[in-house]
């Protein structure tokens, strides 16, 4: 664990971690970054194929939207 903790990508995740329920509720609202999907599935150390059928998302969609830096619907920021 403390390996993730000296990552620069998780720091974001760490963030996220300490704010409170309306900063959460904003953000996912507001939409995630599509390449967040990559990023957490690098800090759990695992595919981020397996990340993504395991949360229920569309490969082909984050992919897409994460080469065109766009944000996840809130739907899939859920």
């Amino acid at each position: 664990m403390t390996s993730v903790f000296r990552t620069v990508k998780t720091g974001q995740f760490l963030a996220w971690s300490k704010m409170d329920f309306t900063g959460k509720n904003h953000l996912i609202r507001s939409g995630v970054p599509a390449r967040y999907v990559g990023e957490l599935a690098s800090a759990m150390n695992m595919p981020k194929e397996v990340l993504m059928k395991s949360l229920g998302l569309s490969g082909t969609t984050v992919n897409r939207k994460m080469q065109s830096a766009w944000l996840l619907s809130p739907g899939e920021s859920e």
